[in-house]
């Protein structure tokens, strides 16, 4: 795996990931973040309760040059029902032509357009352990209150019971749609998100910068791993954050920021 060419971080192991997402209703929109230590970006969906009808997005801090492009990528979901489900918005969307984390955050944001009155607003807190090759705790929490809490062995669950041997990773989605449904399955799929980013403190990837081409098992993962990005575009230096203790949500533009005058957005 590419990662492993990269040196080790002498601080794993003594730590632990943490994700936060934030969803606010407003007036005919939803604006939703995200921040953890490898990313910060926002998304805000415009509609008329029935349908979306305009899409803004931007990275703020993300691993490549060309990440901020992929927000143009969104603009398809324009005219999709806010009662589709989140697998059906992603499902719209170009891989190649959007960002990953972008399309998630976009797609679990219809579930607040469609649910919540102006004035909402749901906080995500994701935490996964270090893994020092020995099971390992991960958890999400819905406004203060866990939702799921599950003991991990490498890629798989062990435990609470019910889910044990469900795989983390390649097969996930069908089986985790077995177990849980509405808010339950959004939530274990942010979890499982989650755990995409978390294996990344194993490593430093930002002391220097290195063309995407290096990463060789990432073609066409995404936008910025796709066509000419891939070609041209290298990785951020110091885009990486710690957030073992707690995560610093990047401020958001001031225009953006007007939006949410009212809500107590800043603190975690």
């Amino acid at each position: 795996m590419t990662l492993a060419r990269f040196p080790l971080n002498p601080d794993y192991g003594q730590g632990r990931y943490r994700r936060l997402l934030r969803f606010y209703a407003l007036p005919g929109a939803v604006l939703a973040t995200v921040d953890d230590s490898h990313h910060a970006m926002w998304v805000l969906l415009r509609h008329d309760g029935h349908r979306i009808e305009a899409v803004e997005a931007d990275i703020s801090r993300g691993p490549a040059t060309s990440c901020p492009g992929s927000a143009a990528g969104l603009r398809k979901l324009v005219g999709l029902d806010i009662h589709s489900s989140s697998h059906a918005a992603i499902a719209s969307l170009d891989r190649v032509a959007n960002c990953t984390h972008l399309s998630d955050l976009a797609a679990w944001s219809l579930r607040v357009a469609r649910h919540e009155q102006p004035g909402s607003r749901h906080e995500y807190q994701i935490r996964v352990e270090d893994d020092n090759d020995s099971p390992f705790q991960i958890e999400i929490a819905k406004d203060g209150k866990s939702i799921h809490q599950w003991l991990v062995s490498g890629t798989t669950i062990i435990a609470p019971e019910p889910l044990a041997d469900l795989p983390l990773m390649r097969g996930f989605m069908t089986r985790a749609r077995t177990h849980f449904q509405g808010d339950e399955l959004e939530a274990a799929i942010m979890l499982q998100r989650g755990i995409w980013v978390a294996r990344g403190r194993r490593h430093i990837v930002d002391a220097a910068p290195v063309p995407l081409t290096f990463y060789e098992d990432m073609e066409d993962a995404c936008y910025s791993y796709a066509g000419e990005r891939r070609r041209t575009a290298t990785s951020h230096v110091g885009y990486v954050r710690d957030v073992t203790d707690r995560v610093r949500p990047h401020p958001l533009p001031g225009r953006i920021s007007r939006l949410l005058t009212g809500y107590d957005h800043e603190q975690c």
